[in-house]
């Protein structure tokens, strides 16, 4: 990447330099931004960059932090991070840890963080990995970890100390604060967790407000009623419905499959997502006999059946925006799209990173045919082109534009194929979109 200048389009009049470029419009609050390689323009697709790209990526991340206006620009700070951590950079894993676990957040917008375990032990991970990669921002947020939540100042003195011989200040200030309230037997700061806890290392559960009451209360807005009715109503459709397989158990089997399937905790963007994976590996035809054995307790962790949703918690990498995208095409080329989509998904991938993005290009395909019949003519209907209207969160989108600027700038692409990448590409990037709800 070379010293090109982009424009950060979140703020009237904000404008940054750096060697990341972010392009197109900016339409119903989604940015569809593109890195300066061919072909890369999902940072979600994680691309091949250098240790010099990754931190450029994680100084984007942190002017962004600090040059917005109306409202801080989360989506992409979170997407530059998560790029440049995956590519090894050890503060920006620091701080995709801070993102996590919700502290970026507060120190952005003053909001009060209320963070869940599973937060906390996401975050720790990649606090974890940045401090034994050297990081001092790292072992600073790992100390803040075993204080603020664990209520463990041996262990946080340890890091507190690592990260303030780096010469981190704000580090040296939290390890002094410490000592002299130990010395003096003054415990733990207001409002924190007291001291002679367990360490997280020890693998004892944090105490905490129920997994399922937080759940529902920070995902379904409180209603259980509604958290239950909509994963009986995806786990039903994607197992085939009251007249599929779905329809043979008997209700007892339909409560023990939901109790089961609900412990996964999946949020209203994601649940067709997690919905999927988890009959994909029960196996079709299987779920009576699966239902069996939940009843007699044999089986495995929900999570067993959802490697990929399980792996998008750890990480923090859970969407949390959809939107309804107006698509204009010829109904040819959609159907093309579709096909093209379906045989990549198609192709047998053994790594879980693969698997993840199958999947992703499985539902995306899913929702491209599920949308079709509902698609009308444009208003002229030159060219047989007709609006369709297919529900994706951004980073699906960003997976349908990578592929198409890939195999539209590539040479060894068949021209006509070339043709049909640069048509969709040039759709996508002029779709509408419109949050849904």
């Amino acid at each position: 990447m070379g010293g090109t200048q982009f424009h950060n389009e979140i703020a009237s009049g904000a404008v940054i330099s750096g060697n990341v470029v972010l392009a197109g419009t900016v339409t119903g609050g989604v940015h569809n931004y593109h890195f300066t390689e061919p072909g890369r323009s999902a940072p979600y697709e994680v691309p091949e960059i250098s240790p010099e790209q990754a931190r450029e990526f994680f100084e984007t991340a942190c002017r962004l932090e600090m040059d917005w206006a109306d409202e801080v620009p989360f989506p992409e700070i979170r997407e530059l991070l998560y790029a440049a951590a995956r590519a090894g950079h050890a503060d920006a894993m620091a701080r995709f840890g801070l993102f996590i676990e919700g502290r970026l957040h507060a120190a952005l917008t003053g909001a009060d963080i209320d963070p869940t375990a599973l937060d906390v032990e996401a975050a720790m991970r990649w606090y974890t990995r940045a401090a034994h990669l050297g990081s001092p921002i790292g072992a600073l947020y790992l100390g803040q970890v075993h204080e603020d939540h664990y209520g463990n100042p041996g262990e946080a003195l340890k890091w507190y100390s690592k990260a303030a011989d780096a010469g981190l200040a704000a580090a040296r200030s939290r390890r002094d604060g410490l000592r002299e309230r130990l010395e003096l037997g003054l415990g733990n700061l207001a409002g924190r967790k007291e001291f002679g806890r367990r360490a997280p290392s020890e693998r004892k559960p944090m105490p905490r407000k129920s997994d399922f009451d937080r759940w529902v209360e920070d995902d379904w807005n409180g209603s259980e009623p509604m958290a239950i009715a909509y994963c009986l109503g995806e786990l039903s459709e994607t197992s085939g419905g009251p007249h599929g397989e779905w329809g043979v158990l008997a209700d007892q089997e339909q409560i023990a499959l939901l109790k089961h399937f609900t412990a996964l905790h999946p949020t209203s963007v994601t649940l067709p997502a997690v919905a999927f994976e988890y009959y994909q590996n029960i196996g079709k035809g299987n779920l009576r006999e699966f239902a069996g054995k939940l009843v007699t307790g044999r089986v495995p962790k929900p999570e067993d059946l959802a490697p990929v949703w399980a792996l998008q918690k750890r990480e923090g990498r859970v969407s949390t925006l959809r939107f309804s995208y107006t698509i204009t095409l010829a109904v040819q080329d959609y159907d093309w799209l579709t096909a093209l989509l379906a045989g990549f998904a198609d192709q047998p991938r053994a790594d879980l990173t693969l698997r993840e993005y199958a999947l992703r290009l499985t539902l995306i395909t899913r929702e491209l045919h599920h949308r079709r019949d509902s698609a009308i003519p444009t208003a002229d209907n030159t060219e047989d082109r007709w609006e369709f209207f297919p529900i994706f969160t951004p980073e699906q989108l960003q997976d349908v534009l990578a592929h198409a600027d890939h195999y539209a700038a590539d040479p060894a692409t068949p021209q006509d194929l070339r043709g049909l990448w640069t048509r969709i590409a040039a759709a996508l990037n002029a779709a509408p979109a419109h949050p849904f709800p």
